[in-house]
């Protein structure tokens, strides 16, 4: 087990972790919680920030993973990067007073956050690669 306190993430030794990835387009738009753009595209980035948690956690339990894990690993992170960079142009297209300018600029600080930590991942994911040769 890693040096990490995952206790806050709800994970202890010897438990059991899966990921599923929903298929393309199963995603739900959160319009329930507020018909307003900007609430929908921040609650579309918690979503996200909580799926890149749940990568950091699964590589840090995780000490060698077997090259059909480490594709799936890197296959998720490419997929959460695209929709990460989508939810990006859809706050690009937000207009609005000097309200919606605020919660625009925080919009991009939180998807930048979550896109840098996927291109850590990336990095990570692509050097624990075995090399051919």
């Amino acid at each position: 087990m890693p040096d990490a306190d995952l206790t806050k993430l709800g994970i202890t030794q010897n438990m059991n972790l899966s990921m599923t990835l929903l298929p393309l387009g199963q995603d739900l738009e959160p319009r329930a919680l507020s018909p307003h753009v900007v609430d929908r595209i921040g609650a579309q980035g918690q979503v996200l920030k909580q799926r890149v948690d749940a990568v950091e956690a699964t590589m840090l339990v995780t000490q060698n993973l077997d090259p059909v894990t480490l594709e799936k690993l890197t296959k998720l992170v490419v997929y959460l990067n695209e929709s990460g960079m989508k939810l990006m142009l859809k706050v690009d297209e937000i207009n609005g007073d000097d309200t919606i300018k605020v919660a625009r600029k925080a919009l991009v600080g939180q998807m930048n956050t979550q896109l840098d930590r996927l291109e850590k991942l990336k990095s990570r994911l692509s050097q624990s690669a075995p090399t051919v040769g």
